[in-house]
């Protein structure tokens, strides 16, 4: 399991990652179990303070596992369209992996590059803003935070906006 320091003397052990959050500047922060402690004492620690990558990647792979369901607010018009978008069949067909995709195909595996498409949804479903992209040759679509997407695809939000823009007649 992995560990993070508190102190000098005392280390906590993570028993298990609960949630998942990016802060305003992009940070990323999981809500922990600590073991041996009680659901009051669970606390929301930056990513690059813990030392527990195996128990990350279950919880990461568990969250692409969720289907998932984007709330997409049309700004033509204001509607609300519900997206639905299975992100993964079962856990033997794909492995999480935060810049690639590892498909199986029969008994090998073949590395895909994720490579920005087209931006086709947004929400704040968790509280912090994020775009739904589609990835060139990936069936999947998948949501990243607003921070990482404008450093992956900016010309890409800029025509995802455009075609949105609506000007008002005086």
């Amino acid at each position: 399991m992995g560990k993070r320091k508190r102190s000098r003397k005392e280390t906590y052990e993570v028993e298990s990652i609960l949630d998942k959050r990016t802060t305003d500047d992009g940070k990323i922060e999981y809500f922990l179990k600590w073991r041996n402690y009680s659901d009051d004492d669970n606390t929301w620690e930056p990513a690059e303070n813990l030392n527990c990558p195996d128990l990350i990647e279950d919880f990461e792979n568990k969250l692409l596992n969720d289907e998932l369901t984007v709330v997409v607010e049309d700004l033509n018009n204001g509607e609300e369209n519900a997206l639905e978008i299975n992100v993964l069949d079962n856990e033997e067909n794909l492995v999480y992996n935060k810049e690639n995709t590892i498909k199986k195909e029969g008994n090998d595996l073949v590395m895909i590059e994720k490579i920005p498409e087209e931006v086709i949804g947004a929400t704040d479903s968790n509280g912090q803003l994020e775009y739904m992209i589609k990835w060139k040759d990936v069936d999947e679509c998948t949501l990243i935070p607003s921070v990482e997407a404008k450093e992956k695809c900016s010309k890409l939000l800029v025509d995802f906006f455009e075609k949105r823009l609506v000007w008002k007649k005086n």
